[in-house]
């Protein structure tokens, strides 16, 4: 059969476009130990994915990070690539000697096959693609970061990188070394760009004088928002979830005080909202409804609060009232940010109620949106396929 240039070159560029859309990092077969024969022949470093098949952040990473054509060739020029079930065969004693205990976990060794830099769950392409170049630089390497920090040195260069290195790494001790650093500055510099980006991701205690201080200037982090306000509402709220998990009445009233304290400016909802967690985590049947109602109604804004407790009532709940307060909830969050989850949530409120056709037409809604969005809408379609029966 002849074949004309034009069809050449449109079949080559199939092909290329073909081989573009399934690049990924390549990961190499064989036992560990051989893998480093390898690395040292090459002189490259070698990277470790560490997973196990139940971990659904290491499913997300192998999905839509290792399949991003960047990452895939920064770390196919950059190392030697391995994969090792943790809980498999020799990943059941590798895990254990190089002490993994959370996933994924991304190890990084030597050529020699010195363990030089870690990482611990689930990082976007670009967050990938730095940690994989911290890793190829002895000055950023946990390991020499680790050695500097033992030594004494605590400038502000290793406390800084240091500080991020233990962050990725999943080890607690990166408050520590956080607070070292900002301690070293003067409070006027903590609303600095650098200095704000460590606080952020770093300072989660309420406890702390650095928070304290970003709590009561709302004005210096202005420039910051909303991350500024996003930081206040985890910060806080992981206040009130620990209060709430304690059911220890005077740590609510305690809690409530310093929020009065922190933020004056908007204690209504802060004290809502410490009411909501600390009713509806304990036993607390009449004051759970009326805590939740009072939060929710007036003053949440985040539509995953909306969206969690509206199908906790879904669950729990069976007066109509109760259910369709819920129901209340769930357009509140759709409004705020329609997602395949509150539309699922509002289905099967519907669902509960008995108003099949309108929980038939949210279904089809959420399972429309939810593949757009490449979920899992198998609860969704077996609804759907109640409703039909019906």
């Amino acid at each position: 059969m002849k074949c004309g240039v034009s069809a050449i070159l449109l079949m080559s560029l199939v092909c290329f476009l073909s081989h573009a859309q399934t690049k990924s990092i390549h990961f190499q077969s064989g036992s560990f130990e051989a893998i480093i024969a390898q690395a040292q022949q090459a002189n490259k470093y070698v990277f470790v994915d560490v997973y196990t098949d139940w971990c659904a952040p290491c499913k997300k990473l192998e999905k839509e990070v290792f399949t991003n054509p960047h990452v895939a060739d920064f770390f196919n020029q950059n190392f030697i690539n391995f994969k090792i079930n943790a809980e498999k065969g020799e990943g059941i004693e590798f895990s254990a000697e190089f002490e993994v205990n959370a996933y994924p976990c991304a190890l990084f060794f030597s050529p020699e096959g010195k363990l030089v830099h870690r990482t611990v769950g689930y990082f976007d392409a670009q967050a990938f693609i730095e940690n994989g170049k911290n890793a190829l630089l002895p000055e950023r390497q946990i390991i020499s970061l680790t050695q500097k920090y033992q030594s004494g040195d605590r400038s502000e260069w290793v406390l800084r990188n240091y500080a991020y290195a233990l962050l990725a790494a999943g080890d607690g001790a990166a408050v520590k070394v956080a607070r070292e650093l900002l301690e070293q500055l003067t409070p006027a510099q903590w609303h600095q760009p650098a200095n704000w980006e460590l606080i952020r991701k770093i300072e989660l205690h309420m406890d702390s004088p650095i928070f304290s201080y970003v709590a009561k200037n709302p004005q210096l982090f202005a420039p910051y928002e909303p991350e500024y306000s996003t930081y206040i509402h985890l910060v806080t709220g992981r206040a009130m979830f620990m209060a709430g998990r304690s059911q220890k009445a005077e740590r609510l009233l305690l809690l409530k005080q310093t929020l009065k304290y922190y933020l004056p400016q908007d204690s209504a909802r802060y004290l809502a909202r410490a009411d909501f967690y600390f009713y509806t985590m304990g036993n607390h049947h009449e004051k759970k409804h009326a805590a939740a109602a009072r939060y929710l109604d007036r003053f949440c804004n985040d539509w995953q609060e909306l969206n969690e407790m509206a199908w906790h009532y879904y669950e729990q709940e069976h007066s109509e009232e109760l259910l369709r307060k819920a129901l209340q909830w769930t357009e509140k969050s759709i409004q705020l940010h329609k997602t395949y989850q509150n539309l699922d949530t509002q289905a099967h409120l519907l669902y509960k109620l008995g108003e099949y056709q309108a929980a038939a037409n949210v279904a089809r809604q959420a399972i429309d949106l939810g593949k757009k969005q490449g979920m899992d809408t198998t609860m969704c379609e077996e609804l759907l396929y109640k409703i039909t029966r019906k």
